[in-house]
């Protein structure tokens, strides 16, 4: 297996309304440039085009959106989509990640380095758990260890700022660890002391 660097992104993002329009909707599983300033669905480039060119803003990160062929209904499978949601009605674990990681989000000419977008919504109570709690440390932990482990990929967690930075450095044709641009172009606001 292709070594890889697993940028995970944790991050809040917008839902998309229920009455969304296929018009509204963006591609998935990619990371999108546009042509303008203004989000235009008709402006979007393809994620191919995007290195080496000087991206507008804003750049998009979607996904991850796949099938979880785990769940059976009278020993058929029944899919469930996910979509990197930390909920407390969607257990994670390796399998989870790699169902992740198989979204294959990268910058176009960099495929060793996938970004995993992962979200919560509010911080329900029942949600805690996976999302800030116990279970959200020992599955950290774990896909670090696992990493390690088996060599496949180095993990670094990134803001959604940091992300945008490392994506940017990605599409200059930067070659260093990921982690290595987490200031790339923009710089924190505030200072830890």
């Amino acid at each position: 297996m292709e070594f890889k660097s697993l940028i995970g992104i944790v991050c809040l993002m917008v839902g998309i309304s229920a009455n969304a329009t296929e018009r509204q909707l963006l591609p998935t599983d990619s990371i999108r440039i546009t042509k303008q300033e203004v989000i235009d669905p008709d402006s979007l480039l393809d994620s191919s085009a995007v290195n080496g060119i000087q991206p507008a803003l804003p750049l998009i990160f979607t996904g991850p959106l796949v099938f979880n062929w785990k769940r059976r209904l009278k020993g058929l499978p029944v899919p469930r989509i996910d979509d990197g949601a930390l909920a407390g009605n969607q257990p994670v674990d390796i399998a989870r990640l790699k169902r992740w990681m198989s979204a294959n989000i990268t910058v176009a000419g960099r495929s060793d380095v996938v970004f995993v977008k992962l979200y919560c919504h509010g911080f329900f109570d029942h949600d805690q758990c996976v999302s800030v709690g116990e279970g959200a440390r020992r599955f950290f932990s774990e896909i670090i260890e696992f990493g390690q482990k088996t060599g496949q990929f180095d993990v670094y967690f990134a803001s959604a700022r940091e992300a945008f930075n490392i994506a940017l450095a990605l599409i200059d044709g930067k070659r260093k660890r990921p982690g290595e641009y987490r200031n790339y172009r923009l710089k924190a606001i505030m200072k830890s002391t």
